[in-house]
């Protein structure tokens, strides 16, 4: 019987520790991106401009896209994501750092007239690296 528990008790171990690896950094991540492009997407939509806010938020988006590349190293987890993360790995991160320079630009547009271009810009980057990048579920 404690045998058993035991076991059991190793197994949840072992699954939390599934639940904080990787992928779920992966998935942490682009959730914090989401969550940023989020207001700087409704107020694209809205026509209205917060320049503190823009810049804040395109930041963090960089920040994120930064931190995103240090999380594919060579066999780690692949869930998630496509073969092609590890297969076009130069492509990958020029993907990932096209996105993350469109955020710095996003950040830096102090023009309300050179906002939407910027958040459309942005947009097309993150979309195709995950038309190419991301795999479906």
């Amino acid at each position: 019987m404690k045998v058993t528990k035991l076991r059991l008790a190793l197994l949840g171990l072992i699954l939390a520790g599934c639940a904080t690896g990787l992928g779920h950094d992966r998935e942490e991540a682009m959730e914090t991106i989401g969550g940023a492009f989020k207001p700087i997407g409704a107020m694209a939509k809205a026509g209205t401009f917060d320049q503190a806010e823009v810049s804040e938020k395109a930041k963090v988006i960089a920040m994120e896209l930064e931190h995103f590349g240090t999380l594919f190293p060579d066999a780690s987890d692949k869930s998630g994501t496509t073969e092609k993360v590890w297969s076009d790995r130069a492509g990958f991160d020029a993907a990932r750092n096209d996105a993350r320079a469109a955020a710095l630009e996003l950040a830096a547009v102090t023009d309300a007239a050179a906002f939407p271009g910027a958040v459309k810009k942005l947009g097309d980057a993150c979309g195709a690296c995950h038309s190419t990048y991301r795999a479906d579920f």
